[in-house]
């Protein structure tokens, strides 16, 4: 261990509690209704606290500029524009990602708990910030989700390990909760040890594939 392994870290370090406050404070002092700098300090901060830190505190001022030039709008919420049973079209003009995406994942929860599943899409909104934040909620509520996301303007990325930016940032996540993840995991188990008894004493040229009466 040399003595450069002792020394402080230079970087700065504040409690995610602090670090909140004042989050939600630079907001309420842009404008913002405490509810909606509550929300968008929320996903801030988890960003961070989740180690995606491209998606946390730092795009504050990125968002301050936005807000500058119009392009966010602060105090504006999600609006159903076209409702279709288990599809919704929501508006988010231009309002805070962090709000109106919050908004339309409640939506699409609510209506996926009353009849089995619920496409939704959100247009107009502002930076949604980190995707995983939407699963995160569509799993508190015991949902599996799916999320396709892109990006205003024609901006390209690199892939993982790559010297270039030759993709479109078209983001593809899915969402489950531990507990769906278990019994997903278990059913999985189930099935498989069911196929392999089936396909005991099959002869060649047969399906190993027999009708049982518990499934359809």
């Amino acid at each position: 261990m040399t003595d450069n392994d002792l020394a402080p870290s230079s970087t700065p370090r504040i409690a995610a509690g602090q670090l909140h406050a004042y989050v939600r404070a630079i907001w309420e002092c842009a404008g913002s209704t405490p509810r909606e700098a509550e929300l968008v300090a929320d996903h801030l901060v988890a960003a961070n606290l989740t180690g995606h830190d491209s998606h946390g505190v730092g795009m504050i001022p990125r968002y301050a500029a936005s807000l500058a030039d119009g392009q966010l709008r602060l105090n504006l919420h999600a609006e159903v524009v076209k409702d279709a049973g288990a599809v919704l079209t929501v508006e988010g003009h231009k309002g805070f990602g962090q709000v109106v995406a919050f908004e339309a994942m409640d939506a699409g929860i609510a209506r996926a708990q009353r009849l089995g599943l619920c496409a939704v899409g959100l247009r107009g909104a502002h930076h949604i910030g980190r995707i995983g934040h939407w699963a995160e909620q569509c799993a508190r509520a015991g949902l599996v989700s799916f999320h396709f996301v892109n990006v205003a303007g024609d901006p390209l990325v690199a892939p993982f390990g790559g010297g270039g930016p030759p993709h479109r940032h078209e983001s593809v996540l899915r969402g489950l909760s531990a507990a769906g993840q278990t019994a997903a995991r278990a059913r999985l188990r189930n099935e498989h040890r069911g196929v392999r008894q089936d396909s005991r004493g099959v002869q060649p040229g047969q399906s190993g594939a027999r009708g049982r009466a518990d499934r359809p």
